[in-house]
C-alpha cells in the first residue's frame, strides 16, 4: 500500500506541474506579442478588384478610419507558398504575401531595417521586403541591396521588417517576402481607439449597399485566432480537473492508510496519552513514516515533472512558457498541504479519544 500510495504521490506531482504549466501557458499566450499590433483593425476579404475600390472610396471618408490599406494576401488569412532563388544557387522556401504601400503601416509592423514600398514608383515591382527570419537563414550580413530571384524576376531587398506571426502560435514563423502587388482581394483598416466594433457595422452596412448579392466576409483583425485562444483556455481547464481528482485520489490513499495505521496503534497512543505524553510528540509518532515516504516520492516526481513537463510542451508547442521553478514547487507545496490535514485530522482524533476507552482495545 505504502508502494501503491508513493507512485499515486510521484503521479500527482508530475499531474499538478502540468495542470501549472497549462495555466501559465494560457496567460503567456495571451501576452505574447504577435510582432504587430491586431488592435483597432479591421479586414474584409474582397471577391474582386472593383470592390476594393468601391469599398476604400466610401470607408476612407469615415472619420473613425486612420489608414486602409489593400493586399491580394493576409496576416491570418493567406499566404502563398513559394520557392526562391538566392545568389548563386540556393533555394528557399517561402511565404509570399502581396501587398501595396501603405500596408505595413497600416498594420503597425516595424522595420527594422530600410523602408516599406512606394506607390508612386514603378521600380518598387521589382522591390521585395523580407523578415528577420528570412535573413537569418539566407546568412546574410547586410540584408539591403541583396538580391532575391522570385517568380523568375530579380528582385531588390530594399527592407526588412521585425519577425511577426501570421498564424497562430502553433505554427514557427517562417522565412518570408513581401512583394508590391496591384490586384487586391482584402482591405484592411486601421481605426480609431475603440471604434472597432462601430467601424465593423458601418462596414457591413456599406457592404449590403454596395453587394448585396455577396456574402460579407471579414471582421476584427484581434478575431483571427479566437478558435485556438479557446483551445488554450480548453487545455488548461482539462488539466486543472485532471489534477484535482489527482490530488484527491492521493488524499483517499493517504487517508486510509494514515487511518488503519492509527486504528492499529490505538492502545499505543493511549498508554502514551496516561504516561503523560505530549500531543506533539503523539503527532511526531504518526507523522514521521510518512514524511519520509513523502521526501523519496518527492525526491523522484519533481526531477521528473520537470523533464517530462518540458518534453511534452517542447513536442505540443512551437512558442510557450518556460517550465519555471513555479511550475515545480506548487505541487510539492499542495502535497504536504495534503499531508499536513490528514495527519492533523488522525491527531485530533487520537485528541479526542479516551485513554481509558483506548486501552480495553484488542
Amino acid at each position: 500500500s505504502k508502494v501503491l500510495l508513493g507512485f499515486q504521490i510521484v503521479l500527482a506531482c508530475i499531474i499538478i506541474t502540468s495542470a501549472v504549466m497549462f495555466t501559465q501557458n494560457t496567460f503567456y499566450v495571451r501576452e505574447r506579442s504577435w510582432g504587430y499590433d491586431p488592435r483597432e483593425c479591421l479586414y474584409v476579404e474582397l471577391p474582386h478588384m472593383q470592390a476594393f475600390e468601391h469599398l476604400k472610396n466610401v470607408m476612407s471618408q469615415h472619420s473613425n478610419v486612420v489608414r486602409v490599406a489593400g493586399a491580394t494576401h493576409h496576416v491570418g488569412r493567406s499566404a502563398a507558398k513559394k520557392n526562391v532563388t538566392l545568389p548563386p544557387q540556393q533555394h528557399v522556401e517561402v511565404h509570399n504575401l502581396g501587398v501595396d504601400a501603405d500596408y505595413f503601416e497600416t498594420l503597425q509592423i516595424v522595420f527594422k531595417e530600410g523602408r516599406p514600398f512606394h506607390a508612386d514608383t514603378e521600380s518598387d515591382q521589382k522591390s521585395t521586403i523580407v523578415n528577420e527570419t528570412f535573413v537569418r537563414q539566407a546568412n546574410w550580413n547586410n540584408a539591403l541591396g541583396q538580391r532575391v530571384e522570385i517568380d523568375n524576376i530579380w528582385h531588390e531587398v530594399v527592407g526588412v521588417v521585425q519577425d511577426f506571426h501570421s498564424y497562430n502560435f502553433d505554427k514557427a514563423i517562417q522565412p518570408s517576402v513581401y512583394t508590391l502587388s496591384r490586384d487586391y482581394r482584402y482591405l484592411i483598416m486601421r481605426t480609431e481607439r475603440g471604434t472597432g466594433l462601430a467601424t465593423q457595422a458601418m462596414v457591413q452596412a456599406q457592404w449590403k449597399k454596395l453587394f448585396p448579392e455577396i456574402p460579407f466576409q471579414g471582421g476584427l483583425q484581434e478575431d483571427v485566432w479566437g478558435s485556438y485562444f479557446s483551445t488554450i483556455d480548453n487545455h488548461s481547464r482539462f488539466w486543472q480537473v485532471v489534477a484535482g481528482a489527482t490530488v484527491l485520489l492521493a488524499a483517499l490513499g493517504l487517508y486510509g492508510l494514515v487511518t488503519l495505521n492509527v486504528a492499529g496503534r490505538t492502545k499505543e497512543f493511549s498508554i502514551r496519552k496516561v504516561l503523560g505524553a505530549p500531543l506533539t510528540h503523539i503527532a511526531s509518532g504518526i507523522a514521521k513514516q510518512y514524511v519520509w515516504l513523502f521526501g523519496l516520492s518527492l525526491a523522484i516526481g519533481i526531477p521528473c515533472s520537470y523533464a517530462l513537463v518540458g518534453i511534452l510542451f517542447d513536442v505540443a508547442y512551437v512558442y510557450h512558457a518556460p517550465v519555471s521553478m513555479l511550475s515545480v514547487i506548487m505541487p510539492v507545496v499542495v502535497l504536504l498541504f495534503v499531508l499536513l490535514l490528514v495527519v492533523s485530522t488522525q491527531v485530533r482524533k487520537v485528541e479526542n479519544t479516551n485513554p481509558v476507552a483506548g486501552l480495553k482495545v484488542e
